[in-house]
């Protein structure tokens, strides 16, 4: 019941926010909607383990993500506001921004909570429509490019992803039943045809990596991510992201109980090496401040994608990974609104002597990016830990050679940009004030906090929980 009147609230708060087209009554709704989906979450928490409208499962999984959507909705809707306010958009702009959000939203609540392939589907393709419309919110030329492109090739994604779930039907249906539900996939996978669900875990995970950044399909998230509203930009980096994971992983580990694990397990390996790798790369050149976040997203995700491959102990490590990049990757994101109110751009060229100008929020952006490094204090450096363990004790020896030495450049590049942008000097400085207030700043230490807690000292029912979603 709770679930079904979610939905409704969220499209109908939607549809009254795109008709008014009203900035004080946007900003009401927006609160609003942030108040359901908070007593949406703490209904999934209350009732876990139950499902709803059939095709709903409250699981550990769903809520684990679903807890880390709503604590960054928070967050994405306060970055908003103040972003909104600095562009002076209009009734219309701001109507379309925060109906477009509220959607997306709704959509990822959806991907994380559903247990039918077909429904999960449908959920996925909705996502892309509401992130265009917040791609091209600037609505200059580089905008519009990168939203036709997404679209179209989302599109694409989306659509290999459903010619998988399609194969998946023909081995569904040879077993004589025709339930797509996660739960009765893992329960009929050993008796389905192999080939069929390789032929679909292809498919799928192809058609998925549109929503994952992993490669092969993972240039069109770093565009987006380039031209989007920083405040756009961390949530969808991330929540698009854990999307996209949840959607794979529920395949993932229903098709594991068939005999094609190992076969899942080495095609997962190569696309994460794949992934690290092409960041790496690039990183090494990256002039811009935004395509830095991005590529470090392809980073992430196929650091995520390895540790999936090994399995055991990794699933831990994994999910730890993406909650803690979570924090992180937003926190970078939503700090770039400080940086380029402070320099105009997001060109890295562009930004000198920020310590010397702006020494709080310097020390802030320095943290992320280190953080973002997996150097130590940040969280991550202990799920990175824990994910090279697990290829060590799986024999994966020269995949984690591998790994050490890109992940090396990858933390080279990050140091070198950080301090040039902090330290170097600005031989045509001028005197200028800055309008950024320390609250702005504060919820991003707050996430820094968070990540070195929850990888250093997390509490036990944390890491309970964490280990029941893949039980």
């Amino acid at each position: 019941m709770m679930l079904s009147l979610y939905f409704v609230l969220g499209i109908a708060l939607s549809a009254i926010t795109l008709l008014l087209r009203n900035k004080l009554l946007s900003r009401i709704i927006i609160y609003v909607f942030l108040i359901v989906q908070t007593l949406m979450n703490i209904y999934a928490i209350i009732h876990q383990g139950e499902s709803e409208l059939e095709y709903f499962l409250f699981d550990n999984t769903a809520i684990l993500f679903l807890s880390v959507l709503t604590l960054l909705s928070y967050y994405t809707v306060f970055y908003s506001l103040i972003y909104l306010k600095r562009n002076r958009d209009n009734g219309l702009r701001v109507a379309l921004y925060i109906s477009a959000l509220m959607m997306l939203i709704v959509s990822v609540s959806g991907v994380y909570l559903a247990q039918h392939a077909g429904l999960l589907w449908v959920l996925v393709e909705a996502t892309t429509l509401c992130v265009s419309l917040l791609i091209y919110h600037e609505r200059h030329a580089l905008s519009l490019e990168a939203t036709w492109k997404y679209v179209f090739i989302c599109s694409i994604g989306v659509a290999l992803a459903f010619v998988g779930i399609l194969f998946l039907g023909i081995a569904v249906e040879q077993h004589g039943t025709y339930d797509l539900t996660f739960t009765s996939i893992a329960t009929q996978a050993a008796a389905m045809s192999p080939f069929w669900l390789k032929m679909s875990f292809l498919f799928i995970l192809v058609g998925f990596s549109t929503k994952l950044g992993l490669f092969p399909l993972q240039t069109i998230k770093v565009d987006a991510l380039t031209v989007a509203p920083s405040p756009v930009g961390a949530f969808i980096s991330v929540a698009l992201m854990n999307a996209g994971f949840i959607a794979l992983f529920r395949f993932f580990h229903a098709f594991s109980f068939a005999d094609i694990g190992v076969w899942m397990s080495s095609i997962l390996m190569w696309s994460g090496l794949f992934s690290v790798l092409i960041a790496a790369v690039y990183m090494l050149f990256v002039g811009n401040l935004k395509r830095l976040g991005a590529f470090s997203g392809l980073e992430h995700i196929g650091i995520v994608a390895i540790g999936l491959s090994i399995g055991g102990t990794a699933y831990y490590a994994v999910f730890l990974h993406l909650i803690l990049h979570s924090l992180l990757k937003s926190g970078f994101f939503f700090h770039l609104g400080a940086v380029f109110n402070h320099f105009q751009t997001y060109k890295m060229s562009g930004i000198k002597d920020y310590f010397g100008k702006h020494p709080v929020s310097a020390f802030v952006l320095l943290m992320l990016l280190l953080f973002l490094g997996a150097v130590p204090p940040s969280g991550l450096f202990v799920s990175e830990f824990l994910i090279f363990k697990s290829l060590f004790v799986a024999g994966h020896h020269w995949e984690m050679i591998v790994l050490f030495i890109l992940l090396t450049f990858i933390i080279f590049s990050f140091t070198r940009n950080a301090l040039n942008m902090i330290f170097s000097k600005d031989d045509h400085a001028v005197e200028e004030k800055s309008n950024v207030v320390f609250l702005q700043i504060l919820p991003i230490i707050l996430l820094l906090l968070a990540s070195i807690w929850l990888g250093y000292f997390p509490p036990q029912a944390f890491v309970q929980f964490i280990q029941n979603c893949f039980i």
